[in-house]
C-alpha cells in the first residue's frame, strides 16, 4: 500500500477487534507507527504481530479517565517532542 503515512503515530483504540483492528491494520499498511489500544492484551498482540515493528500495544480501558490520561501520557512519550498530538479533555 505504500508509505502514505510514513513517520505519522496514530493511536487506534478498540483496536483488538472488530473496525478498530481493521482501521490500525490499515493504517500499519499505509506506513502509520500505530498504537494499539484495548482491553484485552492477546487481542492487541495479535492485531499487532499482523502489523508487524511498527505496532506498539497499551492495554487500557479509556472508559476510565486515569487509564486515558496514562494512553495519552505512554503515546505522547512514545511519539516524542514536537507531536501535534493534543490533550484529552480533562
Amino acid at each position: 500500500m505504500g508509505e502514505f503515512l510514513s513517520g505519522k503515530s496514530i493511536a487506534v483504540t478498540g483496536a483488538g477487534r472488530g473496525i478498530g483492528r481493521a482501521i490500525a491494520v490499515e493504517l500499519g499498511q499505509l506506513g502509520a507507527r500505530v498504537v494499539l489500544v484495548s482491553r484485552s492484551r492477546t487481542d492487541l498482540e495479535e492485531t499487532g504481530r499482523t502489523i508487524g515493528p511498527s505496532a506498539s500495544v497499551m492495554p487500557a480501558d479509556v472508559r476510565s479517565r486515569e487509564e486515558l490520561h496514562r494512553v495519552f501520557e505512554q503515546t505522547t512519550a512514545a511519539v516524542g517532542p514536537g507531536s501535534s498530538a493534543g490533550s484529552p479533555s480533562t
